[in-house]
């Protein structure tokens, strides 16, 4: 069933496929093949099935096995924000970092704030993912 307007704007119920016109049911040949492939599809999806055909999830595939396009970011960063991020990537907290380094917890946060910025990330997570090369 369907729903319609009459000619005194009340909703109606009409028989025929859910959001479907009886219009794009009799209409022409293009417009019944795009009915037919569409229902197929719903119910394909429905199923279980994929929402997608083969060719376009191979290619939704292929783009997420790039290689991260990040080493330009990470070359950017330097000597002592590549150590620093190193160092949080092996779960250091700021004030380890601090300690080890030999430089005040303030100087480690503006390190991490300049990685941020080079890497395009709001966390220190983010940035240790992307240095990590497990960020995209």
């Amino acid at each position: 069933m369907h729903l319609t307007r009459s000619a005194h704007g009340q909703t109606e119920r009409g028989p025929g496929l859910r959001g479907f016109s009886s219009s794009s049911r009799n209409g022409p040949p293009a417009a019944r093949d795009a009915l037919l492939v569409t229902s197929r599809v719903f119910k394909e999806v429905r199923a279980g099935g994929s929402p997608m055909s083969m060719q376009i999830a191979r290619k939704v595939v292929a783009y997420f096995r790039q290689v991260p396009k990040t080493s330009g970011e990470i070359d950017a960063l330097t000597e002592r924000e590549r150590e620093i991020l190193g160092l949080l990537a092996k779960g250091l907290a700021y004030k380890q970092i601090a300690d080890r380094l030999a430089i005040s917890r303030s100087t480690v946060h503006g390190h991490l704030n300049a990685i941020y910025k080079k890497l395009h990330v709001q966390s220190g997570t983010e940035a240790v993912l992307k240095f990590l090369g497990k960020h995209p």
